[in-house]
């Protein structure tokens, strides 16, 4: 039995926190990328982004995730950005109309500027 393991990698890019999950965002990852967001938010960083460049799909449990965390860094004063999304799912946001709710970037260059 071949089992793969999640990434979500967290780093700070000055007073920024990158969140940058790995693989497909699901009813059975959503909770783990849960669990990462919302205790590094706790730490109150200025600005909060996620990064999904390396996400190949997310369903309704991985953006529910991502609407939690989205009020938890309202809640602490703090913007919240997604970048790097795929066609397929912008598509997603796009048709939830939930571009109109996150602030979305193109690439995590444009947002950190590294």
């Amino acid at each position: 039995m071949n089992v793969q393991h999640k990434i979500i990698q967290t780093k700070a890019a000055g007073p920024t926190l990158v969140i940058s999950p790995v693989g497909d965002i699901d009813m059975h990852e959503s909770p783990k990328l849960r669990t990462v967001v919302l205790s590094e938010i706790k730490k109150k960083p200025k600005a909060v982004v996620v990064d999904l460049s390396q996400v190949g799909f997310i369903d309704s449990s991985g953006i529910a995730t991502l609407v939690e965390a989205l009020k938890e860094a309202k809640n602490i004063g703090a913007p919240f950005t997604l970048c790097g999304m795929s066609e397929k799912i912008m598509d997603v946001f796009e048709l939830a109309r939930l571009d109109k709710v996150f602030k979305i970037a193109g690439t995590l260059k444009e947002i950190t500027g590294a």
